[in-house]
Formats: structure tokens, sequence, C-alpha cells
């Protein structure tokens, strides 16, 4: 081998050595950007109801990924499909607000990331009871162990 083979081989072990941190990084992106999303439509919801018109937002699973809609009425005005890593364990399936901003949907939504056997992070969204709040926690690196998930 000549000096020209070796650094070719090289350059293209650390080529493909830096693609799969890239996409590590690109999975908690998407991650979180689904998740902020979902921060900001549930403050919609609770705005367009303290405007007076009816709006729901739905938790759902779209094509076997987790997802939600937010209806105003019974039109379907937002479809979002979440991330392939990202996987519902927590929270109600339909969240509405009052006209005074409150919910009887209480709840803390939580997403986890599943990534090999042990999954990596949380991320954790609440609504407040009295004052329907909406809290994002973001991600948190607890180690949660793949029994918790079991309903796959």
């Amino acid at each position: 081998m000549n000096l020209a083979e070796v650094s070719v081989y090289i350059t293209l072990i650390l080529l493909l050595f830096t693609i799969s941190f890239v996409d590590t990084r690109d999975l908690e992106r998407r991650n979180e950007y689904f998740c902020r999303n979902l921060e900001t439509d549930l403050r919609y919801v609770r705005t367009k109801n303290i405007s007076g018109q009816n709006s729901k937002l739905y938790l759902k699973t779209i094509n076997e990924k987790c997802g939600y809609e937010v209806r105003v009425g019974d039109k379907v005005e937002k479809l979002v499909e979440g991330p392939e890593d990202l996987k519902r364990v927590e929270g109600k399936e339909t969240i509405g607000f009052n006209k005074n901003g409150a919910t009887p949907d209480a709840t803390t939504i939580s997403f986890i990331s599943k990534r090999d056997k042990i999954i990596k992070e949380k991320y954790k969204i609440t609504i407040m009871p009295a004052s329907g709040r909406i809290l994002y926690y973001g991600k948190t690196d607890k180690d949660v162990k793949k029994d918790e998930i079991q309903n796959e």
C-alpha cells in the first residue's frame, strides 16, 4: 500500500464515523422540534378556546408514529406526524380548555426517545389544572429501562 491508498482509507473511515454522529444529533433535534411544536399548538388551542372557539388537541398514533391533530369545532386544522424515534408513554388522548383558559384535562405528556436497549431521553410537557399553564421541561437524561415501554 502506498501513502495515497492509506490516506483514502482513513478518510473514508472518518467520514463514516462522522456521519453516524450527525444522525444522532439530527434525531435529537427532530424530537425537540416535535415537542416544541406540540407545546406551541397546545397554547394555540388554549388561545382559541379563550376567544370563544371550541378547539381541542388529540394525541394519536399516525403511521405507527406518535402524532397529534388540532381541531377547531369538527374541522381538522392541523395534523402532525412525529419522528420515528419518539414514543408517547404518558398523557391523556384529548386535551381541551375552558373559556377562561383552565383545563379539566390537566396532564403530563411524556415522550421517550428509543435507541438501542436503553432509552436516552425523556421529554415532558405539563398542563396545570387551575390555570391551564403549559410547561415544557425538555429533555431529561434519565436512563429509563425498556420495561417501562412494554406496550409497544
